[in-house]
């Protein structure tokens, strides 16, 4: 029994050790590594992907949520040729889910704009 000064008998003692129980008996440090670097990879893909990328995993654009064409046309139901990735007709060369690039301007072997992107996209 230990009795420290100015204690009642049924206290314990500062140093008492106490029973963990289960988890520190399974306790596994490379499974423990294992999560923190899962953890840590993910946190860097939300952050990274949030800022680079301009279009969601639908193809959809992140900065208003609108499914634009790559023609550029707001009203455009899709004229390109069915996507083999997604299968959108909005795709144009390359899929637009995730790509982290928009088009800004349709032009004219001569130059000439024949369609603009239509809004405004922070960098």
């Amino acid at each position: 029994l230990w009795i420290l000064k100015g204690s009642t008998p049924s206290t314990k003692p500062r140093g008492a050790f106490q029973n963990p129980g289960p988890q520190v008996a399974d306790f596994n440090p490379e499974t423990r590594e294992q999560k923190k670097k899962a953890r840590m990879s993910q946190m860097k893909q939300d952050f990274f992907y949030k800022i680079m990328k301009k279009y969601d995993k639908h193809g959809r654009l992140l900065c208003n949520n609108i499914d634009l064409c790559d023609c550029l046309e707001k009203n455009c139901l899709g004229c390109f040729y069915p996507c083999p990735k997604c299968n959108s007709n909005k795709c144009g060369p390359e899929c637009r889910c995730n790509r982290k690039w928009v088009y800004d301007t349709i032009e004219t072997e001569a130059g000439n704009v024949i369609s603009a992107f239509p809004f405004f996209i922070n960098d």
